[in-house]
């Protein structure tokens, strides 16, 4: 019986080398001319009888009936060079340029003009590398599919600088997509959704990351142009727009971007969610899909531009660095489930007529460590509306403060806690409706009553030491509460209750804000933090391990910090806070850290495909298979648990079938 050629889809190796001085002699094309399937290697199949190489001047494959034009290890070195690429089909028809097991080290290189993808192209790359180097080109994908399976695709300068001329264009006219199932894509600046001209002006880009990595070293755009579509969907593997070059992310520059990720993670820089005129920007993060920013994050950056982020089980982690909602333009931030974690977060704080900001908080938590600042007192304004969940602007030194100067807070449920609470200005307004708010410094001087309740809902206010100033007075209403202990400077007028308790006894620490479990690929950061209230001083000590733990030395912070995270640091993390009254242990959070897999020991014994791989205690792995590798899916066969042993697996295959691809997911 003939032996079958199973498949196995493995970790790739990295492409060591630079590619650049290569020149073209500039004589005739290199046109594929067989209206069938056949071997990029075979002369036969091209118009001067021999394979493209940089003495052939341009490579183009685009004549009529769908075909494969396969690129493989056998290709010779000389005919992986070429000056440029064209990949196209006429109407109806499907040309495929397949790199098939080339290899990483011997990549295809177009290194002296464009690659450029038309109508009917179709690209597709598996344990192979294509390169796309030089100065003043481009990868455009006009129209087309690319298909990245494993391996290795670049399109960037080499080496790298800061001034961009190696450009990847998805969709320019039409409609484009770009699809990464693993691997690496390194570019130095991506498009998607962009025009050459107005008379282009409603292509539409798509890209679509299930695994792998995506690397953006320079900007990364979405709906780059007027009347343009970027869309950018991560359900897998990790985006990772790096702080090298210009570090700029703009989810809608001119026209429309959108940008949602669930079960991934993206680490960027600076940030613009609809960064002009008339842009409109939308982001969503959905169940463990996390967004980590290493610089500003924009939600209506310029005026005109319209953005919108929505975090619905997702994380947002701006740590260092401010959230603006509304900057110069309008903006909304909702938060339905999930995490929100900023340095500080600026609401219409811009002095223009044209900024506009709302936060909504229907569940989950934001927590604002520095200054929350709503409305800039003058010409900005903005709205807050907490319905559920909890809104934290403190920080260990509870020295945060929310500052209301312009617009207005509504608290309807849920809970606020704040070190301080500042409104001096009558155009700033908070109305306690229901729900909880902690102060442990209040100032209200804006020519209103502070009330708390409406007189039908609990509400109530709860006073963490320090002194709280009400210039026109506090209204207890129906129904409400003031609780806690602090000084009051002003009149109290209670028609609910008043429960203060100031007695010599001390207020033992209280956790507001319990760790959170994490998941991350190796080499990945991950932070937990704890939010306390107490008598100061409060003190913090982190554990690892099953209860009660293994002190961490060093770890005496509300946040603990792995930078570069390793299967050892997998386990329980939890945190002890104590203060002179007493003491308080969190609950515990979980790290899982993914390994990549390594598939070795691949055979065939007649039916029977069997192969292996080292596995991390606990972890996932889902082993998936498809026939073929443009089938669009992949069909799940098993999933086992890893031991921290090598696994090995036997699965029976169709002698019908030519060929088989199996991968191994972690999770």
């Amino acid at each position: 019986m003939k032996r079958k050629p199973w498949v196995v889809l493995v970790r790739f190796a990295l492409l060591v080398g630079l590619f650049f001085g290569i020149t073209s002699d500039g004589e005739s094309a290199a046109i594929w001319t067989n209206r069938s399937d056949g071997f990029w290697r075979d002369g036969t199949n091209w118009s001067r009888g021999a394979a493209p190489n940089l003495g052939l001047g341009s490579t183009l494959i685009t004549n009529a009936s769908s075909k494969t034009v396969t690129f493989d290890a056998a290709v010779p070195e000389a005919n992986r060079f070429i000056n440029s690429l064209t990949l196209a089909a006429p109407a109806g028809d499907t040309n495929t340029l397949f790199l098939q097991d080339a290899g990483t080290n011997s990549p295809l290189v177009v290194s002296n003009a464009t690659f450029n993808m038309y109508r009917g192209a179709h690209l597709a790359l598996s344990n192979s590398s294509l390169f796309v180097t030089g100065r003043f080109l481009s990868f455009n994908v006009w129209m087309g599919d690319v298909t990245l399976h494993s391996g290795l695709l670049v399109a960037r300068e080499e080496p790298l600088t800061t001034n961009v001329t190696v450009i990847t264009r998805i969709g320019r006219t039409n409609n484009a997509n770009l699809t990464i199932n693993g691997g690496l894509m390194h570019v130095s600046e991506l498009l998607v959704g962009e025009s050459p001209g107005s008379q282009f002006g409603h292509s539409l880009g798509t890209v679509r990351l299930r695994g792998g990595e995506l690397r953006v070293s320079g900007e990364l755009s979405l709906g780059e142009s007027t009347s343009c579509t970027g869309l950018v969907e991560i359900t897998g593997g990790e985006l990772n727009v790096q702080n090298q070059l210009t570090n700029v992310m703009r989810v809608a520059d001119y026209g429309r971007g959108e940008l949602t990720i669930s079960n991934a993670n993206a680490s960027v820089g600076n940030v613009s969610v609809a960064r002009h005129e008339g842009s409109l920007g939308i982001v969503t993060l959905l169940s463990n899909g996390v967004l980590r920013c290493s610089d500003d994050f924009s939600i209506g950056r310029f005026s005109g531009g319209t953005g919108t982020v929505l975090v619905a089980g997702g994380q947002l982690l701006v740590t260092n660095h401010p959230i603006w909602v509304g900057r110069e333009g309008v903006g909304t931030l909702t938060i339905s489930n999930g995490l929100v974690h900023c340095e500080s977060l600026h609401l219409a704080l811009v002095p223009t007529n044209t900024a506009r900001g709302r936060l909504t908080l229907e569940g989950g938590t934001m927590l604002i460590t520095s200054n929350f600042a709503l409305g800039d007192g003058t010409l900005s304004t903005g709205s807050v509306s907490v319905v559920r969940g909890d809104l934290l602007v403190t920080n260990a030194l509870e020295q945060a403060a929310l500052n209301i100067a312009a617009g207005a807070m509504s608290l309807e449920g849920g809970n606020v806690i704040v070190d301080s609470l500042i409104m001096t200005n009558p155009a700033g307004k908070f109305t306690l409706s229901s729900g909880n708010l902690s102060s442990r410094s209040t100032r209200i001087d804006n020519a209103h009553p502070f009330t708390v309740g409406d007189g039908t809902h609990a509400a109530s206010l709860n006073l963490l030491g320090g002194t709280h100033r009400f210039a026109n007075g506090l209204v207890i209403a129906s129904n409400a509460t003031l609780t806690g202990c602090g000084t009051v400077v002003g009149t109290i007028t209670s028609f609910g209750k008043i429960a203060t308790n100031c007695g010599t006894a001390g207020m033992p620490p209280t956790i507001s804000q319990q760790p959170v479990g994490r998941t991350v690929v190796q080499g990945a950061a991950a932070d937990f933090s704890v939010i306390a209230t107490g008598d100061p001083p409060l003190t913090y000590q982190w554990f690892f391990g099953t209860a009660p733990g293994t002190i961490i030395v060093g770890a005496t912070n509300p946040t603990f910090s792995i930078t570069n995270a390793q299967a050892a640091e997998a386990g329980d993390y939890r945190a002890v806070v104590s203060n002179s009254s007493g003491s308080v242990t969190s609950l515990v959070a979980t790290l899982r850290v993914l390994i990549p897999v390594t598939i070795t020991n691949a055979t065939l014994a007649g039916t029977n495909f069997t192969f292996s791989w080292e596995t991390e205690h606990g972890l996932d792995y889902a082993v998936e298979y498809k026939e073929r590798l443009e089938a669009s899916t992949w069909t799940p066969l098993f999933t086992r648990v890893g031991d921290g042993n090598l696994l090995t697996v036997t699965n029976a295959v169709s002698p019908l079938s030519p060929a088989g691809f199996y991968r191994v997911r972690v999770e």
